[in-house]
């Protein structure tokens, strides 16, 4: 597909995240669509069969991994990045998001979960620190 004038293929550019807690089950990525615009989806599949649990739409592409977060009953969290700056906070088991902020220019790296905090990297010389509650 060519965009203005550069070829776009869509597909996984993202490592996948093997699903935990409540989401043991599943194994998720971010998905780069081959449609017009610049759209993308977070992807869950059943990790047995393949099937397609759950897409959700996010706002742009993402080329950046999703990471995870557990909470004390065990219930997962995706926090994942995409190619406009949108940070997304998603629900692991249904796949709802739950926040979403532009907050950066390009998320190319993955997040990295230290607690309840995220550091990520953005296009632009910026580094951003968030506290989840």
């Amino acid at each position: 597909m060519n965009i203005g004038k550069k070829h776009f293929d869509g597909g996984f550019y993202a490592t996948a995240l093997p699903g935990s807690g409540n989401c043991s089950h599943l194994v998720m990525s971010n998905c780069v669509r081959n449609t017009s615009g610049q759209n993308g989806a977070f992807v869950a599949m059943d990790r047995k069969t393949g099937a397609i649990v759950y897409q959700t739409p996010l706002k742009y592409y993402a080329w950046s991994s999703p990471v995870s977060m557990l909470n004390e009953r065990g219930e997962m969290f995706v926090v994942t990045g995409d190619c406009s700056g949108n940070l997304y906070i998603i629900n692991g088991a249904d796949g709802r998001i739950l926040a979403s902020r532009r907050i950066g220019s390009n998320f190319e790296s993955s997040p990295v979960v230290v607690g309840n905090q995220l550091v990520i990297g953005s296009r632009g010389n910026s580094i951003f620190k968030i506290t989840v509650k």
